[in-house]
């Protein structure tokens, strides 16, 4: 059975802009089998900064620092921040020999300010949304 995950950003990709400019809806398509493989790869990964490898972890990591201020792991969340150019190679390493597909989706936004971005984020979210879900019966039948 072939899977998909995906997730959305944001992205300034201009000086002096004061919102995104480009908004990226990425995910990955992959089997069972090898989903399998691969959450075991970056378990391996985690455990090198915490023995039961269970805490999350996104390319963003920053995001997290909240998160983890709640359950009082910032010594955790410090080593992993501080090492993320690291562990980022090698999950790149891991996903590069993973049998999978990788989907990218992005639109330019051209809006000026966070109101002209508002008003049109959620039609831009569907666009990419819906240009990457449209590739993912393509994959399947591969």
């Amino acid at each position: 059975m072939l899977r998909w995950y995906g997730d959305n950003s944001e992205l300034k990709t201009l000086d002096g802009v004061e919102v995104p400019n480009i908004l990226i809806f990425g995910g990955i398509a992959i089997t069972t089998e090898s989903e399998v493989n691969l959450r075991s790869a970056f378990h391996n990964l985690k455990t090198r900064y915490d023995k039961s490898g269970r805490f999350p972890m996104k390319w963003n990591f920053a995001d997290f620092k909240a998160k983890f201020e709640q359950r009082r792991a910032t010594v955790l969340f410090d080593k992993v921040l501080k090492d993320q150019s690291v562990w980022r190679k090698e999950a790149l390493t891991l996903i590069a020999e993973t049998d999978c597909k990788i989907l990218i989706s992005c639109v330019c936004c051209h809006g000026k300010t966070k109101d002209s971005l508002k008003a049109s984020k959620a039609k831009l979210s569907g666009t990419v949304f819906g240009n990457n879900l449209m590739r993912f019966p393509y994959l399947a039948t591969e």
